[in-house]
């Protein structure tokens, strides 16, 4: 069974969880004429985390951004932060401290202990500079994470 993730990515400030839960909440011709990233660049939204994924990421993943890819072990966790999605165990053992909290917040989470090496700091805006994917397809090498009730709170900015 999987679950809602704690954090939705929004990767390279266009797609991902995050933008498809923005236009869930109705704002698909809104991020048209203003893309997330702008928003963040204003102040309007501010990410909790943004993670710079490194050049040889997107090197290694041949058929990017077509899945399924088998990453190099030691970019397990970055793998893991870009398509990242909670999967429910049934047969998790519910005595077991924190059974219930998203793995990431686990303080032994692998993925988990990456993302809070990369929490977002105001004035932060510049996006990194764009890396070109053997494919020909170019890449801001970043995702930026957010808390599902920001798109509410989105929309509140918006009104």
């Amino acid at each position: 069974m999987l679950a809602q993730p704690t954090l939705l990515a929004a990767h390279e400030g266009k797609s991902g969880p995050f933008i498809k839960w923005l236009e869930e909440l109705g704002l698909s011709e809104f991020l048209k004429r203003y893309p997330l990233a702008q928003l963040v660049e204003w102040g309007w939204i501010v990410p909790q985390y943004r993670v710079m994924f490194p050049q040889r990421f997107f090197e290694s993943w041949e058929n990017y951004p077509c899945n399924p890819w088998e990453p190099p072990e030691d970019l397990e966790q970055y793998a893991i932060l870009w398509d990242y999605y909670w999967g429910i165990d049934d047969n998790k053992d519910e005595s077991e401290p924190l059974w219930f909290l998203d793995p990431l917040f686990h303080p032994g989470d692998h993925a988990g202990k990456l993302l809070r090496q990369c929490p977002y700091s105001e004035g932060t805006t510049l996006t990194p500079a764009p890396i070109d994917h053997a494919r020909g397809i170019p890449i801001a090498p970043y995702a930026d994470y957010f808390y599902r009730w920001q798109g509410y709170a989105l929309v509140d900015v918006i009104r």
